[in-house]
């Protein structure tokens, strides 16, 4: 019983951070450190369009990509047959 305690906190946590992580992406500088829990009154996804374009995001994300497919392909060849 401890344990589903533990986890479901864990959980919660969790969520909460990723919940308060989205939530901020959508909202002005001025909205988050006015009411940093608040939904945005409309969603500013101009933030988005910044990372992509001012800090060249894809090519990171890319990169990641590209070398989690080429590692879990590594990982399922070598430990398939065992």
């Amino acid at each position: 019983m401890p344990a589903y305690l533990i986890l479901g906190t864990w959980t919660l946590f969790t969520f909460v951070a990723l919940f308060w992580i989205v939530n901020a992406s959508l909202k002005t500088n001025q909205q988050v450190f006015r009411a940093p829990f608040q939904l945005p009154q409309e969603f500013q996804f101009v933030n988005y369009e910044n990372v992509f374009k001012n800090y060249n995001f894809g090519m990171f994300f890319g990169n990641s990509l590209i070398y989690v497919v080429f590692s879990v392909g590594l990982i399922l060849l070598i430990s398939t047959p065992a």
